[in-house]
């Protein structure tokens, strides 16, 4: 009996643990807002894998979306086994199911509101590798 009462105890506070931990594509989801260059734009990430960003009222991305006229969808991928945990933005072309780009980033969770993230926007394919440029503080909206 006391064996059960012990691996209980061990089970509860496994799943106790684990459920307040701050990582992965879960944490993500939801609408983020922050300011870049006095600028205030969103990111908004789906549970099924979807992002759509807004900047200057301007709305792009999620399942389709117009992209210099091809039909195309934004798409997101996080890798939680890396520190800081990695992301990757991939713009599909979706006539053709052929990848147009991909942005490659960091990020790692300040609280379960607040994402420091780092983003490659310059064209290469190379992840930051720290937070020292074009990086951004995201807070939860919703």
């Amino acid at each position: 009996m006391k064996f059960f009462q012990k691996l209980s105890l061990v089970v509860v506070t496994f799943l106790l643990l684990n459920s307040f931990t701050i990582t992965g594509e879960d944490v993500l989801v939801g609408k983020w807002k922050g300011t870049d260059k006095g600028e205030v734009g969103y990111f908004d990430f789906t549970p099924d894998g979807y992002v759509t960003f807004e900047l200057g009222g301007q709305i792009m991305g999620g399942k389709s979306f117009s992209l210099e006229g091809m039909t195309a969808k934004s798409t997101y991928v996080v890798d939680r086994t890396q520190y800081p945990m990695t992301i990757d933005l991939i713009f599909t072309d979706l006539s053709t199911d052929s990848e147009l780009a991909r942005l490659l980033g960091i990020f790692e969770m300040n609280s379960k509101d607040e994402m420091h993230i780092a983003i490659n926007f310059s064209g290469t394919i190379e992840r930051p590798a720290d937070f020292n440029n074009n990086d951004l503080i995201l807070h939860r909206v919703k």
